[in-house]
């Protein structure tokens, strides 16, 4: 739970600090500083901003995806398909690590073919 907060703050971390310098007030950047200096610089400026974005995108992105993979987590419950994936033999309902939901039509609403009728894909 503590792990999921912190995620959480490095999510919001990022996604705030791409608001911080909108494009409209980039424009306003450039013209001051070439009030101050004298040259003007905005492909300085616009090359600053896209690696900026960029290492935004890591930080809040990226980096909550590693640590949550390297903690255990799984996407689709582990599945390969099912849970939303379509798979990829009509008769396939889920192929799971632990199991796989096999039905005798290519409707979704048939029961599995063998074990429990009543049992759903492990992720759902």
């Amino acid at each position: 739970s503590g792990m999921l907060y912190l995620l959480s703050v490095f999510v919001g971390l990022g996604m705030a600090a791409s608001f911080v310098l909108p494009d409209s007030m980039l424009g306003d950047v450039i013209d001051y500083d070439e009030l101050v200096h004298g040259v003007r610089s905005e492909g300085l400026y616009t090359v600053v901003e896209t690696n900026l974005q960029q290492f935004v995108e890591i930080v809040g992105g990226v980096l909550p995806a590693l640590i949550s993979g390297a903690y255990g987590f799984a996407t689709l419950g582990g599945c390969t398909c099912g849970c939303g994936v379509k798979c990829s033999a009509d008769y396939l309902r889920w192929q799971c690590r632990n199991d796989v939901g096999y039905a005798c039509t290519s409707s979704f609403s048939s029961p599995p073919f063998y074990g429990d009728v009543h049992r759903r894909a492990p992720c759902a």
